[in-house]
């Protein structure tokens, strides 16, 4: 028997009354769909830290909300075991609490503990599949572990459910350089700026993208934007002093590599990116130099050095030949 969409027409067959239940009951299952049950929790996987009996002596949570609450609190003062501990036991009342398992995952992240980041990202990712926070956290700790296609997957799936993902936009920008694909890259670097036009991470990234392309006016305005927004960034001076160098602007290049270590070691710097450069006089003046400033016999700089004197000769041997040809 079928069931006429107009409940009028069938009262011999389905009374209105029939047909109103069969209608709400329909419209509860598409309007509801059921959610996939939750995995145990398993605390091993979750937490890291002091030993969980350093809190057995805890009133414990009557809640979720006054667990989750109690992490929080424990958050804001820098305690972060003690965070963890409260929200696995959140999930122990409710394992289907996808946001206390993207705190979760958020501090293994930070803390650099990959399997357990990942782990927290992919429960969240069993009950809710599109959740953009899920994909863009797994998709970054697949970077990180250089899982690319994984990661390029998840990461595409998260601007495609939030376009105001800036950090999963900077990840396919690192994706696209990682397989040359600098105009892409530049594509997804540009989108995360227009989010955050002052994230000293993306104007770094992209510096290094312009760097690798070979646009090293670029690069180096995208490295002051970053040092601009932070100028502890270690890691943006180096990529200026590598810049600066292959600009042949060996006094800023040594200059940038000054603010993150010591004169000798920047003296080496400097002269190994000019060997590689093949600038060899220049690499041996500052090798020399490092050698001089450094109060200890500075073994690097020297066989840097000297592995300078042995390509300006094969060098030289090679332009000899040349010449006798």
């Amino acid at each position: 028997m079928t069931i006429n969409p107009s409940c009028g027409l069938q009262r011999r067959l389905a009374p209105a009354s029939i047909c109103a239940v069969l209608l709400a009951a329909l419209g509860g299952c598409a309007s509801e769909p059921v959610k996939p049950p939750a995995p145990p929790v398993d605390s091993d996987q979750l937490y890291s830290g002091q030993p969980r009996a350093v809190y057995g002596t805890e009133f414990p949570a009557g809640s979720v909300a006054e667990a989750t609450l109690r992490g929080d609190a424990a958050i804001a003062t820098g305690d972060v075991d003690r965070a963890l501990y409260f929200y696995v036991e959140a999930l122990k009342l409710d394992p289907n609490q996808v946001p206390v398992m993207l705190k979760i995952g958020a501090i293994h992240r930070q803390r650099g503990d990959q399997p357990r980041a990942l782990g927290a990202y992919r429960r969240a990712l069993t009950i809710e599949p599109g959740n953009p926070t899920a994909l863009e956290g797994a998709g970054l700790v697949l970077i990180e572990i250089r899982e690319q296609e994984a990661a390029r997957d998840l990461l595409t799936r998260a601007v495609a459910e939030d376009p105001q993902r800036w950090k999963a936009h900077e990840g396919l920008g690192v994706l696209a350089d990682l397989r040359g694909e600098h105009p892409q890259a530049l594509e997804h670097y540009a989108a995360a700026l227009r989010l955050r036009p002052r994230q000293p991470s993306v104007h770094s990234n992209r510096g290094y993208s312009r760097y690798l392309a070979g646009d090293l006016e670029g690069a180096e305005a995208d490295f002051r934007a970053a040092l601009d927004a932070d100028p502890r960034f270690e890691r943006a001076w180096r990529n200026l002093g590598l810049v600066m160098v292959r600009r042949q602007r060996h006094e800023d290049a040594l200059e940038a590599f000054l603010h993150v270590e010591d004169r000798p070691a920047a003296l080496n710097d400097v002269g190994y990116v000019a060997m590689l450069e093949g600038h060899y006089d220049v690499a041996e003046h500052y090798l020399s130099e490092a050698l001089t400033a450094s109060p200890t016999y500075y073994r690097i700089a020297d066989e840097n050095l000297e592995r300078t004197r042995q390509r300006r000769d094969q060098a030289e041997a090679v332009k000899l030949g040349r010449a006798g040809q």
